[in-house]
């Protein structure tokens, strides 16, 4: 008995250790900037103007940046999740979720005909401006984070990216094509709309 209670004292701060370090983090916090992006078609004609998010180095960038989709954010279940967005754009943007908990402070403008219409689903970040959005008690799975101010537009323009909550499942060679597909897509329908 005492053999066991000395080898528990002796392990215990080790104990500890690794039950911290194994502990899920309880908040995450990430910079992102919405951004002018090009996309270049790999067939050689010219260059598409999108915007796009990036993580943010604190100011915004002096000339439009290559198209990528978003940031891949990850996340634990039942985490919180804080994203500052630097608006590096000429127009509101703002972030949502679908699918994710949140509280919403939808913006709303009057339209010709009296009636209260919504422009964005939450708070906005002015142009210039940094906005926070928080996100508590996170669920499994994989989303979409997007703008959420006038999306029909921003979403197509290439304001969107991926959040995993929890372990992703191992990915087969090849599949960054997955990733890839919503670009594709938003660019056929800018294509399609201006020509």
């Amino acid at each position: 008995m005492k053999r066991a209670m000395r080898t528990l004292k002796e392990n215990t701060p080790l104990l500890l250790f690794w039950a911290l370090l194994l502990l899920p983090a309880s908040s995450w916090a990430v910079d992102l900037a919405a951004v002018p992006a090009r996309w270049s078609p790999p067939d050689g004609s010219a260059p598409i103007t999108m915007w796009g998010f990036i993580q943010d180095t604190g100011s915004c960038p002096a000339a439009p940046v290559a198209w990528d989709n978003g940031p891949v954010l990850t996340a634990n279940p039942g985490a919180s999740l804080t994203i500052r967005l630097r608006n590096c754009l000429d127009e509101p943007v703002s972030l949502v979720i679908p699918g994710q908990a949140a509280t919403l402070t939808p913006q709303t403008f009057t339209d010709g005909q009296g009636r209260a219409r919504v422009s964005a689903f939450t708070h906005e970040a002015a142009p210039g401006a940094v906005a926070t959005y928080t996100w508590s008690n996170l669920r499994a799975g994989t989303y979409l984070y997007q703008s959420g101010s006038h999306p029909a537009k921003q979403v197509q323009m290439g304001l969107y990216g991926a959040l995993t909550v929890g372990s992703a499942p191992p990915r087969a060679a090849g599949t960054n094509e997955e990733k890839n597909m919503y670009a594709r897509l938003a660019v056929q329908r800018i294509i399609r709309r201006s020509g």
